[in-house]
């Protein structure tokens, strides 16, 4: 029975950890080849990055906002790890855990 809970404990830490690296990205609309490299998102798109320390972004203008949030404006790009989004505008949130960044448009290449 011990080494039954010890198995069901690893595996619970494991899918934890796994769970904590996802990426989660929403649109009303994509589009893409299957196996392509890229995929374009279109429409209310959301990308939830769990971890803001290791998110890289670049942009031509940079607006700091009272709340906490960050207005990024021409040829955006937000990095992390393999993925790369591209965009011309892109609202940053703070959530807890990571960022939230919102935008009408997105490419989106990378795993």
């Amino acid at each position: 029975m011990k080494s039954v809970f010890s198995f069901i404990f690893v595996s619970f830490v494991a899918l934890a950890s796994v769970s904590a690296w996802s990426i989660e990205i929403t649109a009303d609309e994509v589009r893409g080849q299957h196996g392509g490299e890229t995929m374009n998102y279109l429409g209310n798109v959301n990308v939830l990055f769990p971890d803001s320390s290791v998110l890289e972004t670049t942009a031509l203008t940079v607006e700091n906002l009272s709340n906490g949030e960050r207005v990024l404006e021409g040829d955006v790009t937000l990095k992390y790890e393999n993925l790369v989004v591209k965009s011309e505008k892109v609202l940053l949130s703070p959530v807890e855990g990571g960022l939230k960044a919102l935008m009408e448009e997105a490419a989106v290449s990378g795993n």
